[in-house]
């Protein structure tokens, strides 16, 4: 039996409408995205930091787990330690993983980063709508 399309697991819902319903607990944070963390200081990381240059959007650091980063720099940014951050955590966090971006957002949501953006969300995310 083959599987269902998309288009009958989306009802009468157009592409467009379910990225909108998708994107909207996010609008406000993509809307004036202005300065970022990049959580994630691998290779996804390092691209996202220089689409986030390219867009004019400041990105402030990196954040990741790994501890022998901490301190070091990537794509010129300082790694920061999520455990050990001081910086305003209501800056948006722009979550650097495929993998484990649920597991990522809830320790960003758990020690009080108020917009934790993943990669999925961003790449819906279209300025000249």
């Amino acid at each position: 039996m083959a599987s269902p399309g998309i288009d009958s697991l989306r009802g009468d819902l157009t592409v467009a409408e379910i990225r909108q319903i998708i994107l909207r607990p996010y609008a406000g944070s993509l809307d004036n995205l202005r300065q970022v963390y990049i959580f994630g200081a691998k290779i996804l990381g390092q691209k996202i930091c220089g689409y986030c240059r390219a867009a004019g959007i400041e990105v402030l650091g990196f954040l990741d787990n790994d501890e022998k980063r901490e301190g070091r720099l990537c794509a010129g940014k300082k790694i920061f330690s999520p455990a050990r951050f001081t910086g305003k955590k209501s800056t948006a966090v722009i979550v650097a993983s495929t993998t484990y971006q649920y597991q990522i957002s809830q320790q960003l949501k758990a020690k009080g980063f108020s917009s934790v953006i993943t990669v999925p969300v961003l790449s819906l995310f279209d300025k000249q709508r």
